[in-house]
């Protein structure tokens, strides 16, 4: 279990919020890498998906994901501030 103290991704609040309704599972998005902000404000359009950011500039164990039994798809951009690593740094604290 998360530990709740943990503050919530970039966006997290509006996945939080978002109405449960009968049409899920809908996507989420982890939007990692090059151009974060803009790829996230620009899948936060859809009203069929939702979009969180993992911060180049923080680790994401700091943050608690709200993500539990949803279909989650990294929108990754490859660059100097996350590589691989930094992918799989990502994966192993959603999937725990």
């Amino acid at each position: 279990m998360p530990d709740q103290r943990l503050p919530l991704p970039p966006f997290g609040r509006e996945l939080i919020v978002r109405p449960q309704s009968a049409s899920l599972p809908w996507p989420i998005l982890i939007c990692f890498g090059r151009d974060v902000w803009q790829s996230a404000r620009q899948w936060q359009g859809n009203p069929t998906v939702c979009a969180l950011i993992c911060p180049s500039n923080s680790a994401p164990i700091q943050y608690r994901w709200p993500v539990l039994g949803l279909m989650l798809i990294v929108d990754w951009q490859p660059d100097q501030a996350a590589g691989h690593d930094d992918v799989m740094a990502l994966v192993k604290v959603l999937l725990g």
